[in-house]
């Protein structure tokens, strides 16, 4: 993952699918199994507060297995 996403903006479910290289349903999918932290203002609007996201992603990643 490159730079940290600017931390007071919201991001819309298109630029995160951007951002993470996926698509937009694998972005719903994530959502609907409440994977990925995100904001509902209503029914059919989701936002992602990007400091939010920006841990989220920290806590997705994995160490390396060194043999």
């Amino acid at each position: 993952m490159s730079a940290a996403i600017d931390s007071d903006r919201l991001l819309e479910v298109e630029d995160v699918a951007e951002l993470l290289r996926m698509s937009v349903g694998s972005i719903y999918h994530l959502v609907s199994e409440s994977r990925v932290p995100c904001v509902k203002l209503s029914a059919r609007c989701l936002r992602f507060r990007s400091k939010d996201l920006n841990e989220w992603l920290e806590q997705q990643s994995v160490e390396s297995r060194k043999k």
